[in-house]
Parts: C-alpha cells; structure tokens; sequence
C-alpha cells in the first residue's frame, strides 16, 4: 500500500493517522515492543480514524468541500472515466455504473451528500480536480499514477493482483514467449502486461478466457480459472480528490479501509457480469 503526501497545514496528529494507516498495509510488524497481526494493526488503524473525527474541526479542507456537501447542501461533484471492471458507462440519466461508483454512491448516501456524475477523459478529470472544478475522479486510478503529487487522493482501498489463470485442465507454458494469453475486450490495458512477459494478447469477449487468461486474482474463481502463479503486475487502487480536501479524504478513508474484503468480492462479482 503506497504512502500518500500530507497535505500543507496538516497537523502531526493528521500524519500520525497516515503512519497507522501505511503500518496497516504490512502483514506483521512491530509495535511498542509487540508483535501485532494485520488484523489488529487494520483495528488500530479504524480506532485512530475515530480518535480523530472527535477533535473539533479537525481535519479541514482547503475548499470546505465535505461541510458543504453533507446534508446536500451542494452536490458532490464526481468525475468518472470508463475503465471496466471499476467504472462504465450506462445509457440513460441515471450516471455510470461499476465497482467504484458503488463505493461513492454508498458513501455519499452515509454522509446525505447528492452527487453530480461528469463524464471526462482522465487527463481532463485531473485538470478539473486541480482547478477544484471536482470534488472526487472514479476510473481505476492507482497510487502509482504520475499525476499523483498533482491532486489528492485517498490511501489505496483494494490491492489488485494481474495474473494468468488457466482453465482446468489446460498445460500451463515454461516460457511465455509467444503464447497467446486471453483478456477481456472491454479492458485494453491489460495488453500491455501481457506484452510485457512476451506473450501475445488476444481481445475476447467477457468470460470467454480460456484456455489461458489474464485477469485480477479475485476474479479467477468466478471466471472458471484456476492460478498459474504467473503475475503480472499489482495496482493498489484509490479514488482521486481534489488537492488539500483533507477532511473529505478523511472521510473517505474511514469508509473505504475497513472493507477492502468486501471490495475484493465484489470485484469477483463483476467479473460475472
């Protein structure tokens, strides 16, 4: 799980927050002198987060963006881009659809926020987020992105694995080099790390992976797929903010870390989609 920048003006006990939260990303480590489980550092982390909603006013966005958008006072103004299996378009007035749009709908419903979906290319949603033209970007974006140091973002909420899955029964290489590895046609990113390894990527139509195929280990038992122990690459996901919108990103944090189980099996249920 990646660090994330502290903001200018953000206090020590706000930094002290990130250190538990980053300590939380480790399987085990040591605490005052005492070996503590993931478990309880993931416990630890929620009850800091708590600890710090009760100090008065603290934290606090540079924009005022979550005191305005409680209760509806104003909407929250998401940006989205498509990007299966975390975002995609919907016909209709309704906004998009996808795994992260859940998240945020289920988050501004907690805090009676109204959201406003604004449809962008990710270039230009992180232009919006600078200029604070956003509230919050939803497309698969992960804490690696060279836009980072821009804008603000949450701590990664999910830690998604790209592997090659094989269907059963089907001969798994010794080498990759010019072995046809399958993908999702709806997600064309997942090309370039099949080309990485020197295999050859093929576009099919969803679920049709097999024999050989390459999506998120979450997913592999709902698309008939058993592991191969050939990963790709690892993307810890967050959602964008707007830069210094320290107490929405708080926020957002609170919901989003305790659930990152939840998240991974509604990843694999989009995958049956």
């Amino acid at each position: 799980m990646g660090s994330r920048r502290v903001s200018r003006g953000e206090t020590g006990s706000r930094r002290n927050y990130h250190r538990l939260v980053e300590v939380h990303a480790v399987g085990l480590t040591q605490l005052g002198g005492a070996y503590l489980s993931r478990g309880s550092i993931g416990i630890l982390a929620v009850v800091g987060l708590g600890l710090l909603q009760g100090c008065d006013d603290f934290p606090r966005d540079s924009k005022r963006t979550l005191e305005e958008v409680r209760g509806g006072g104003r909407p929250l103004r998401v940006g989205w881009t498509q990007a299966e299996p975390w975002v995609r378009a919907q016909p209709g007035p309704g906004g998009p659809e996808g795994l992260e749009v859940e998240l945020v709908r289920r988050w501004a419903a907690l805090v009676g926020a109204r959201v406003e979906w604004v449809p962008g290319s990710e270039a230009q949603l992180v232009q919006a987020l600078q200029r604070h033209a956003l509230d919050l970007a939803v497309g698969g974006f992960s804490d690696s992105a060279p836009w980072g140091s821009r804008i603000g973002q949450t701590q990664p909420y999910l830690k998604a694995e790209l592997a090659i899955g094989a269907a059963p029964g089907a001969a798994v290489p010794e080498s990759w080099d010019g072995v046809e590895v399958r993908h999702d046609r709806r997600r064309p990113d997942l090309a370039g790390a099949i080309r990485a390894i020197g295999a050859v990527p093929v576009p099919v139509e969803p679920g049709q992976l097999a024999p050989l195929g390459a999506a998120y280990v979450q997913e592999m038992e709902a698309l008939g797929l058993r592991a191969t122990g050939k990963r790709l690459m690892t993307e810890r996901r967050v959602i964008a903010t707007a830069p210094a919108e320290n107490a929405l990103v708080l926020a957002l944090d609170r919901f989003l870390l305790p659930r990152e189980g939840e998240i991974g099996t509604r990843l694999a249920e989009e995958a049956r989609r």
